[in-house]
């Protein structure tokens, strides 16, 4: 399976993130909830929210990043993006550096879940796809030719500390 191909990643390889955190759940809970939600959302982010659902299929970047070539891409679903991340660290043997700060967000998603009190780093994030490169800006370059967004989020490191790195606060991560 996809997941098979995280085995390629090395210390020091980047770690990108395609889309948004968050996307999926975002939108199932803009639906669930639209009455309670209108008071905190306008209509237009209200739709927006719910047409990140339009967005949960990752084929696009997964034919343009295996064409291009990854040292691995992993699916982010239930456990959210921090939940992948430690997933395809395991896979790999490895830790990693994230950048809370770099991980990209929706608006709608950052209402939303402060709204709840959601963190959104943990929300089901089906349509994002987790890719570790060694060049990633690179890999950056070349996606966004194809239309797809994505960021450096981090960073592969040796050893088995998975860590969420924001200003002077460090937290470990844990098992999805």
């Amino acid at each position: 399976g996809q997941s098979q191909t995280a085995l390629d990643m090395e210390e020091g390889d980047s770690i990108l993130l395609t889309k948004w955190a968050g996307l999926e759940g975002t939108g199932i809970i803009a639906g669930d909830f639209e009455e309670e939600l209108s008071e905190v959302l306008t209509a237009e982010e209200l739709a927006e929210a719910k047409a990140l659902l339009s967005h949960v299929s990752v084929v696009k970047e997964g034919v343009a990043a295996g064409k291009l070539g990854t040292h691995g891409m992993h699916d982010v679903t239930e456990g959210g993006v921090l939940g992948a991340v430690w997933e395809m660290c395991h896979i790999a043997g490895l830790g990693a550096e994230i950048w809370e700060r770099e991980i990209p967000l929706h608006p709608v998603t950052v209402k939303i879940s402060e709204h709840f009190g959601i963190n959104p780093l943990r929300l089901i994030s089906s349509g994002c796809m987790l890719m570790a490169a060694a060049d990633g800006n690179e890999l950056i370059r070349r996606l966004k030719e194809n239309g797809i967004e994505a960021t450096v989020i981090g960073k592969a490191t040796a050893g088995n500390d998975r860590v969420l790195m924001n200003e002077d606060e460090c937290r470990f991560l844990e098992p999805p």
